[in-house]
């Protein structure tokens, strides 16, 4: 597969130049961007079986609905409610000592990492908005501290949203950030969200129809391509080879972002499960406290007939360029990363 972004030497990654990693300073943050429903649980889980990675997991859940509606079924994956849980116990009570923080940075991302006000938003970035560098400077706030009651010093984030990612680009953060874009089969994000369940007072399961959910997929994934290439720090994986090839994806990602990953490639390759630590937003898979890689996490669903003309139909193009294939083996290609230049 080829690998895009960092000095990484020829071969798998391609002779395109990629930056080398920069030496660790203070916390860096790899943000995992692309359509939901990828995988990120249990890539993250198992790149933070090497203690200096921290998985934090959804962070945009976090200060709501993660510190302000208390639910005791909302579990953090040590077992613990995420209201009892010492470790986020620690940081919000870091956070809250800053007068007014969590609501601040609540409201900062209502109003600025939406989709919906993205040409607002870059308007305000281009233009060095106060209101936009202030929110900037607390999202990075919120990494450094999450890097110190962790005790690593490398966070890693799976919220997805693109438009965060593209935030977290911008130097105000004052964080070292490089990009993951993780990439899926569209025909396992449709199956998701065929047997997701909505809450029955829900009125827009319209979200859930197969055209939308496709449109969903491309926009993401597009999306992410559109922002996070051109930095020079996103190396696409794809999920399916994680699975396969665990060791030799773990080793791409290990040159990319400058944290040895082989013992935590020995450890899956062996049948072991990852435990995790704190990750109180994310896929249920949480839950289980520990992550073990199955060979079927890579197969490809049965999809209706309708949902796969639906998917070829819309989002062809964009699967096939990115190494899917109608075939239900789905990756036919050696594993793959690809980093930009």
């Amino acid at each position: 597969m080829r690998v895009g972004g960092g000095t990484i030497e020829t071969g798998v990654l391609g002779s395109r130049p990629v930056p080398s990693p920069p030496a660790p300073t203070s916390p860096r943050l790899v943000y995992v961007a692309g359509a939901h429903r990828s995988g990120a649980t249990s890539l993250g889980a198992v790149m933070a079986g090497n203690p200096g990675i921290f998985f934090a997991g959804e962070l945009y859940r976090i200060p709501h609905p993660i510190f302000e509606v208390p639910d005791a079924r909302r579990l953090c994956s040590c077992g613990l409610a995420a209201d009892d849980c010492p470790f986020w116990n620690e940081v919000r009570s870091r956070l809250g000592s800053e007068p007014g923080m969590l609501q601040a940075l609540h409201r900062g991302q209502l109003r600025f990492e939406s989709w919906r006000w993205l040409l607002r938003t870059a308007w305000k970035r281009a233009r060095r908005d106060p209101e936009l560098l202030d929110h900037l400077a607390r999202v990075g706030r919120f990494v450094r501290v999450l890097s110190e009651v962790s005790g690593s010093p490398l966070v890693l984030e799976s919220s997805y949203n693109p438009v965060r990612g593209w935030l977290y680009r911008d130097p105000a953060t004052g964080l070292d950030v490089r990009f993951i874009h993780l990439v899926r089969d569209g025909r396992n994000f449709i199956a998701s969200e065929q047997h997701a369940t909505d809450p029955p007072e829900a009125h827009w399961r319209w979200i859930r129809s197969t055209p939308v959910v496709v449109g969903r997929w491309v926009a993401y994934n597009v999306l992410s391509i559109l922002l996070l290439r051109p930095t020079g720090r996103c190396l696409r994986v794809r999920y399916e080879d994680f699975v396969r090839s665990t060791g030799t994806v773990l080793s791409q990602i290990s040159r990319f972002i400058g944290v040895d990953l082989s013992d935590v490639a020995r450890q899956v390759e062996s049948g072991a499960a990852i435990p995790m630590r704190h990750v109180a937003a994310g896929n249920r898979m949480r839950l289980e406290g520990a992550v073990r890689l199955e060979p079927h996490f890579a197969e490809t669903p049965s999809l209706s007939t309708g949902s796969l003309v639906a998917f070829w139909g819309l989002a062809g193009w964009l699967a096939l360029s990115l190494g899917y294939r109608p075939a239900s083996s789905s990756v036919p290609r050696a594993p793959t990363a690809e980093s930009t230049t």
